[in-house]
């Protein structure tokens, strides 16, 4: 009898873990679903918030390239005038003259009484030239000549003593 009472109990405890079962069962069947309905979602709602994203920066990329249009025709516009403009001074005037700024030189007379004032004549003219040629002039060019001027009179200077 013993052994029929457990069996009765093993029926009992069986049929118990299997309701339990089908009621877990059905509870995960119930949540995959919902999982497979909020992975939807979220795709939908990313592949959404893309195509917006998308759009913004071809509104953007259209209006950059309108303002880009813009200046381009703006820039003809006046490209156009100034051609009509200079068009029409050219047939104003038959001999144009292009002129350039050039540099104001204050150079004083030379009297030619002295040879003095002859060397001081020519040393101010030399002065003035190299104060503008420095202006001009790089400054890495200068230490570039510098130093080959620096190089050639000390090859000079020890080419001088005999050996």
């Amino acid at each position: 009898m013993e052994s029929g009472v457990q069996a009765d109990e093993l029926a009992e405890w069986s049929a118990g873990v299997e309701e339990q079962q089908a009621t877990s069962d059905e509870e995960i069947t119930h949540l995959s679903e919902k999982l497979a309905q909020v992975n939807f979602k979220t795709s939908f709602q990313a592949k959404k918030s893309e195509e917006v994203l998308t759009e913004r920066a071809q509104d953007k990329q259209l209006q950059f390239e309108h303002a880009q249009l813009e200046q381009k025709l703006e820039f003809e516009k006046n490209m156009e005038e100034a051609r009509k403009s200079e068009a029409g001074q050219v047939a104003a005037s038959p001999d144009p003259v292009k002129s350039a700024k050039l540099p104001k030189l204050v150079i004083t007379k030379f009297s030619g009484e002295l040879i003095m004032s002859g060397l001081l004549f020519v040393n101010n003219i030399m002065q003035r030239i190299n104060q503008s040629i420095n202006q001009s002039i790089n400054q890495s060019v200068r230490q570039s000549v510098s130093q080959s001027v620096h190089k050639l009179l000390i090859n000079q200077f020890y080419l001088s003593f005999p050996d």
